[in-house]
């Protein structure tokens, strides 16, 4: 089976590519992690005891959804 060899423009054109995907990851990243380690407060204090839980269930699996999107971008930082 042949190796193909690149060019050193092709090579840069490439890790050019790479560079600015991972930095855009790393933007998207710290935007999940800043989602994720504020407390929103939706004014939900004096609403009825039912709208306080389905708010709280609702804030929980964004929240997880949220990790689950960070997760998968420190894998695809790393994969870069």
């Amino acid at each position: 089976m042949a190796t193909t060899r690149y060019n050193d423009k092709d090579l840069q054109e490439c890790k050019d590519l790479i560079d600015k995907k991972l930095v855009e990851a790393k933007i998207d990243l710290d935007l999940l992690r800043g989602s994720l380690s504020h407390n929103d407060d939706h004014g939900t204090d004096d609403t009825g005891r039912s709208f306080n839980m389905m708010e709280d269930g609702s804030e929980t699996l964004s929240r997880e959804e949220m990790a689950n999107l960070a997760n998968r971008q420190e894998k695809f930082i790393t994969s870069l």
